[in-house]
């Protein structure tokens, strides 16, 4: 027996209450301590991976798409003369061979590169929209005749000029009906790919593990032996492991500003 002491032996049914506390919290410790290591991979690797897809080296904006503009939803709602908006339906009709839209006056005066639209309830299997631009004089630029599908379209903008407004207009189409679920005016062409997210978001959560857990393993092998040289070797090996792999498959894949940021960091 251990007398009044507990002497800390698990055999001691005196000590196994003490003991056996002892044990669960020093095992809801190493818990937690997992928990954070993997919370801290989950969303080092969600920021790396937003970076990845996006090409930005900006830490403040991971997935950097740009300027975007957005006009309101509402805008879409409204009819015109010949854009005839239907609430039970909540598409357009056009009742017109030369049906027109204004949308609302742009707030940022400027020039951009696409326009993002998404349509729904697209009565035909395609249809051509003409886009026409107007500067803050509300002289027209420009007009250009794209064709659209139901879904997201990317438009690519013609000319690099400013404007300060723009008109839809449905040329030689009367009865086409469609609603319009979203438009936006970009900078770029990235859009948000939920696949090509998960495959970023697994490759560098697997590097991360393989790479602290042996780090890990290997301190504690060294602090155990004393044999750092294993600790040396395991992070050479990671290194050349890492640098490999991003070389060929992620690296000539960035922006060259964001190479650059990476050398810098990594020397």
């Amino acid at each position: 027996m251990c007398g009044t002491k507990c002497c800390g032996s698990r055999h001691d049914y005196a000590c196994v209450g003490e003991w056996t506390k002892k044990k669960m919290g020093q095992r809801k410790k190493k818990l937690i301590k997992v928990y954070i290591w993997l919370m801290f991979g989950a969303l080092l690797s969600i920021a790396i991976g937003m970076m990845r897809i996006s090409g930005s080296s900006n830490v403040k904006n991971f997935f950097d798409q740009g300027e975007v503009y957005e006009f309101a939803p509402e805008t879409f709602t409204k009819s015109t003369t010949t854009w005839n908006y239907d609430p039970e339906f909540a598409a357009y009709f056009m009742s017109n061979e030369n049906a027109k839209k204004t949308l609302p006056e742009i707030k940022m005066y400027r020039s951009w590169t696409y326009i993002g639209l998404n349509v729904a309830a697209l009565n035909r299997e395609s249809a051509e929209i003409t886009f026409s631009f107007y500067d803050k004089m509300g002289t027209n630029l420009w007009e250009q005749t794209s064709v659209i599908s139901e879904g997201d379209n990317l438009i690519s903008i013609q000319h690099p000029l400013k404007f300060r407004k723009v008109k839809m207009i449905v040329r030689n189409q009367p009865g086409l009906t469609m609603a319009i679920r979203s438009m936006q005016l970009k900078d770029t062409d990235l859009g948000f790919s939920v696949k090509e997210f998960v495959k970023a978001w697994v490759v560098f959560m697997v590097l991360y593990l393989t790479i602290t857990g042996a780090f890990f393993a290997a301190f504690h092998v060294g602090l155990r032996e004393r044999n750092w040289y294993t600790l040396i070797e395991i992070l050479q090996y990671s290194y050349i492991l890492f640098g490999n792999y991003f070389g060929k498959k992620w690296v000539f894949a960035l922006k060259q500003k964001t190479r650059k940021h990476i050398r810098t960091g990594l020397f």
